[in-house]
């Protein structure tokens, strides 16, 4: 598992999460936020066969999918678990509350002559205008860079995200790109803007 300053970033277990992922995954707003695709409903069923295959992409490009976990306040609670501590109570309940969700994925396996990654992040509405975004981030910028040895690290977004674009360009992202008219939602054509950061544009602000 991996700490941020109030984020706990831990692997995914279908015991545990499959009931909030399907409840996520009949939420028109957050589908919205993590696909362009029209949202449709998902069965218990279906969202097994989601994980199963995420389990299987992971396994084959050797990226992760990472659930976000909300670290407690001190006040209620350890900041970090203790070396025999699971992940959850005896009654299954999360020891840190699930947020959100954090994925990488590669067309090519991560290829020696590309080294370029792909990811996709989604927090719950409880949880945004908290700086949780920018805050994970920043950690899977470093992550990405210093620990998986990427050179370039990619991104997409719906032009109408403004919020999300002004975070990407926060931490450092550039926008390289539109593909205009790209997705039908809601009744119109939005365009696609594509945008990316090299492991030198990362060093060198992280360096100074």
């Amino acid at each position: 598992m991996f700490y941020t300053e109030r984020l706990m970033l831990r692997a995914f277990e279908p015991e545990a999460d499959t009931n909030l992922f399907t409840q996520w995954l009949n939420d028109v707003e957050i589908l919205s936020a993590i696909s362009l695709h029209p949202p449709v409903p998902s069965s218990k069923a279906s969202v097994k066969k989601f994980i199963e295959q995420v389990s299987q992409k992971e396994s084959a490009s050797g990226l992760p999918f990472f659930v976000v976990c909300e670290k407690p306040p001190p006040e209620n609670g350890p900041v970090s678990l203790a070396k025999h501590d699971d992940y959850f109570s005896k009654d299954g309940t999360a020891r840190y509350p699930t947020i959100g969700v954090f994925v990488l994925s590669s067309q090519d396996n991560m290829h020696f002559a590309t080294r370029t990654a792909r990811f996709g992040i989604a927090l719950d509405k409880e949880h945004h205008d908290r700086g949780y975004g920018t805050e994970l981030l920043q950690w899977a910028q470093a992550y990405c860079f210093k620990t998986l040895g990427c050179h370039r690290l990619e991104l997409n977004v719906a032009a109408f995200n403004k919020r999300a674009f002004h975070v990407y360009e926060k931490v450092g992202f550039v926008k390289e790109g539109v593909r205009r008219k790209r997705w039908w939602i809601d009744g119109q054509w939005v365009d696609d803007i594509e945008m990316a950061m090299l492991e030198e544009e990362w060093f060198a602000k992280h360096q100074e």
